[in-house]
């Protein structure tokens, strides 16, 4: 009923595993849901918008990116049979403290096309291909570790998830690590970090890297040195909202 001018601001690069484009998808849905005033709620929105993207995209899409963006904080996804069952998960101020310090954010430079990579995976699954299979019942399980490790503030175990999680993916399928990646890791190791892993499907884009108490600012250093980027972040306990 009216002409409608949208500006969009990110400071996220593209292809960067960190969800950017379910962020932008949230917060322009819930905009314009809110423009028109329909009554929907924040689980409307998601499903909306992860049949959009399956839509846009023409493969299937998963919905946990959208979930940070809806809700913010720290959450736990329980893929269930009635549907996807968020667990708020609530940890003390120091806790808190300990995760944004040590962990590192950063840009290998490379961004990745997300949907067709795990897509491919997705497929050889389909396919039975028993390597595939093997390694997504190992991730599926560090994820239940990582979780306990999580509720229970162990800082040492949610390293030691991040080493297993990254060891099983990057063998998932071609592409999803790469040589500029791996020597960015091993910098990082060499310099004080306990852990590293690509953000999302991997083959690009962002990573975290968990490092050693005092030794942040060498591994910030050392990543810089091999050609990756740090990048500024802070937890946000607010998903979306519209400011009118």
């Amino acid at each position: 009923r009216q002409g409608l001018n949208i500006f969009t601001s990110s400071k996220v690069p593209a292809g960067s595993g960190l969800g950017g484009s379910s962020a932008l998808l949230m917060s322009l849905s819930t905009g314009l849901v809110q423009l028109e005033n329909i009554p929907s709620s924040k689980k409307q929105i998601i499903d909306f918008g992860s049949d959009i993207e399956a839509q846009s995209l023409r493969v299937p899409t998963g919905k946990q990116d959208y979930f940070p963006a809806a809700y913010g904080g720290f959450n736990a996804l329980w893929f269930e049979l009635p549907g996807i069952r968020r667990e708020e998960l609530v940890f003390s101020k120091a806790f808190r403290q300990e995760l944004q310090s040590q962990i590192i954010l950063g840009y290998s430079g490379a961004s990745r096309f997300s949907g067709l990579n795990n897509w491919n995976v997705v497929k050889q699954y389909i396919d039975n291909k028993q390597s595939v299979v093997e390694k997504l019942a190992k991730i599926k399980q560090t994820a239940f570790s990582m979780y306990q490790c999580l509720k229970e503030e162990n800082l040492e175990g949610f390293s030691d998830c991040l080493v297993e999680e990254w060891s099983n993916r990057k063998e998932l399928a071609t592409g999803v690590t790469s040589v500029v990646i791996e020597n960015i890791f091993a910098a990082a190791y060499q310099a004080g970090a306990q852990a590293s892993k690509i953000c999302g499907a991997g083959g690009g884009g962002c990573f975290i890297t968990l490092s050693r108490e005092g030794c942040q600012e060498k591994v910030k250093q050392a990543i810089v040195d091999n050609g990756g980027e740090i990048m500024d972040y802070r937890f946000s306990d607010k998903g979306v909202r519209v400011v009118e």
